[in-house]
């Protein structure tokens, strides 16, 4: 078993037993709020990819409705196969959502293909020099060596936090981490 196989087991354990535990009015709060780093940073955007958690991921559905009030199109990942780069396609709000490989709900193939200018990524376990722990597929790492542009912000639980991750060559670093406590750069 790798070294990275292990810790994905681990910190899924570990988040799930921490959003388990959180109240109510806790998990209402949590990501509610857009810190002012990506304030700024979405100010000066066009177009934002998230994504819709699975299981105890933590939730940027209320950034992306801020960023809708905003004016920015949003978009979401879709996947074709193992094999294909992942692409981000637009979402308008309300429309329905296709069931895709590994539990990922995604827009419509028909959909319009998007660059954005921020993504939030999901992830499992981070560090504080920024390299995110995925799934373990690489779909996330491929796309992001598309888009050497795009603005990557992790979102995160704050126990996901590991002192420090293994990284691969073709990893890639994000920008900044947001948790349910604080904006990590």
């Amino acid at each position: 078993m790798s070294d990275k196989k292990n810790l994905r087991s681990h910190y899924r354990a570990k988040r799930a037993e921490y959003v388990t535990a959180l109240s109510p009015a806790m998990m209402q709060l949590s990501f509610s709020t857009v810190p002012s780093p990506l304030r700024a940073i979405l100010d000066n955007a066009s177009c934002m990819a998230a994504y819709i958690p699975i299981n105890a991921e933590a939730s940027p559905l209320k950034i992306v409705s801020i960023a809708r009030q905003m004016g920015l199109t949003i978009c979401l990942p879709h996947i074709r196969n193992k094999i294909s780069p992942m692409q981000f396609f637009i979402w308008g709000e309300g429309e329905p959502l296709e069931k895709g490989p590994m539990g990922l709900k995604q827009p419509s193939a028909n959909n319009p293909v998007c660059k954005p200018d921020v993504i939030l990524a999901p992830l499992v376990a981070f560090d504080r020099s920024l390299t995110r722990l995925g799934q373990g597929a690489g779909h996330y790492d491929r796309a992001l060596s598309l888009l050497e542009t795009s603005i990557v912000i992790g979102l995160a639980w704050s126990l996901q936090e590991a002192d420090k991750l293994p990284s691969d060559s073709w990893d890639q670093k994000m920008d900044a981490i947001i948790t349910e406590k604080e904006w990590i750069i």
